[in-house]
C-alpha cells in the first residue's frame, strides 16, 4: 500500500489523499477525515498531523505513512504609526510569512520587505499583504498619521502654558490663604 506524497495545505483548507496498491484501507487517526474506509478520503487537519494507511490482504498486512503539513499564518501590525512630516518610520510587523506586498507603494523604502520605512507627506492607509509558504494569504492596514514639527511645538507650549498657570494658581491659593 502507498499512502501517496506529503501535502501542504492552509488552515481552514483541506487536501484530499490518495492511497493505492490494495482493494481496502483504513485511515488513522480519523481527526479531520471525512471517511477511514476509502483510498480517497478528504482531509480536513487543524494542525500538521501524520495519518496513516493500513491494507490487510491475503493475511497480509501493510502500512504506509503521510503527512499533511498545515500552515497556520499570523499577521500582527502595529495599527497606526505617527510621524512628524519630513521624517519616517519602520513599518514593522510580526509574522511568519515568507513574501510581502505593501500598498501604495508612495512613500515606503520598498514595498516588498517586511518592515519598510515610510516617509508619506499625508496620513496614509498601507495595506500588507503577506504569502506563506503553502501559499496562504493574510493582510492587515498600518495606518501613517502625519503630524506638522509646527503642531508638536504649539502642543509643548500650550502644555508648558498650562503648567505656568497651574503654578500661578497655587501661589495665589497659598497667598491667599496666609491673609
Amino acid at each position: 500500500v502507498n499512502a501517496g506524497s506529503d501535502k501542504l495545505l492552509c488552515l481552514g483548507n483541506s487536501v484530499q489523499l490518495n492511497a493505492t496498491g490494495a482493494t481496502n484501507y483504513t485511515w488513522t487517526p480519523a481527526d479531520g477525515l471525512d471517511n477511514t474506509s476509502i483510498a480517497n478520503p478528504v482531509a480536513s487537519p487543524q494542525s500538521t498531523i501524520t495519518y496513516t494507511v493500513i491494507s490487510t490482504q491475503n493475511g497480509i498486512t501493510k502500512s504506509d505513512n503521510v503527512v499533511v503539513y498545515v500552515e497556520d499564518l499570523y499577521l500582527e501590525t502595529p495599527g497606526s504609526v505617527s510621524i512628524c512630516n519630513g521624517t519616517g518610520a519602520a513599518l514593522n510587523i510580526k509574522t511568519n510569512a515568507v513574501k510581502y506586498q505593501w500598498a501604495p507603494a508612495n512613500g515606503l523604502s520598498c514595498n516588498d520587505c517586511a518592515s519598510p520605512v515610510a516617509t508619506p507627506n499625508v496620513n496614509t492607509a498601507y495595506t500588507v499583504t503577506v504569502t506563506g509558504i503553502a501559499g496562504c494569504t493574510t493582510s492587515d492596514e498600518v495606518a501613517v498619521v502625519v503630524g506638522s514639527e509646527r503642531n508638536r511645538a504649539s502642543n509643548r507650549f500650550i502644555g508648558e502654558l498650562k503648567r505656568v498657570y497651574q503654578h500661578i494658581y497655587i501661589i495665589s491659593l497659598t497667598e491667599h490663604a496666609a491673609l
